[in-house]
């Protein structure tokens, strides 16, 4: 019974990792950000795949792929129910949502979690350069490199910026780079969402 199990979870890994999982519930268009907050979706679309360019979609029963230009809505959540954001034809991960958003472009990452708050970021590709990070002030404003100068101004403006330097991020020998990364910016969202508790 066991060997049954942990072979259906792994069947579940693998068909996750090559993009086969079925959308589930939370995968969905909405036509506006208040209406993501308000579950109100648009009837009868899914996302099934997010890729870098474009999404597929089951549109009452059909499965098209549809460019970022394309699509119903600027606003979707994955198969995993996070909220994803199309800006200037580039699609992001909302990792934060305030006064102060966070993102990561999919283009240059794949993101989901590893555990409570613990983001799991990962390249497309090995020899890819790490994600950058990227914010906007609302969810409706224009998304720009999150450069560390900029998120120096805000941690001074909300008292953190001492308390952000003393939360040293250790790489233990067991983390691989993406695994360092995503530790680094599991801190980002951490403080970006303290500086949000502060601006209110």
């Amino acid at each position: 019974m066991k060997k049954q199990i942990l072979s259906l979870l792994f069947i579940g890994v693998i068909a996750f990792a090559n993009g086969q999982t079925k959308p589930n519930d939370d995968s969905k268009f909405f036509n506006s950000y208040q209406d993501y907050k308000d579950h109100k979706p648009i009837a009868g679309i899914t996302v099934n795949q997010v890729e870098k360019n474009s999404v597929e979609i089951n549109n009452n029963g059909k499965t098209e792929r549809v460019k970022t230009s394309k699509l119903p809505s600027a606003f979707f959540t994955n198969i995993n129910g996070m909220l994803m954001r199309v800006f200037d034809n580039d699609i992001y991960y909302v990792i934060v949502d305030g006064p102060l958003c966070y993102y990561i472009k999919r283009s240059e990452s794949q993101v989901g979690y590893s555990g409570p708050g613990q983001l799991s970021v990962t390249r497309n590709s090995p020899d890819d350069f790490a994600a950058a990070d990227y914010y906007s002030e609302t969810i409706s404003g224009e998304i720009k490199k999150l450069k560390d100068k900029v998120l120096d101004e805000y941690l001074e403006k909300a008292n953190l910026k001492s308390q952000y330097e003393k939360d040293d991020v250790k790489r233990e020998a067991k983390d691989s780079v993406d695994g360092y990364k995503s530790k680094l910016k599991t801190k980002t969202a951490k403080y970006v969402k303290l500086i949000n508790e502060k601006i209110k």
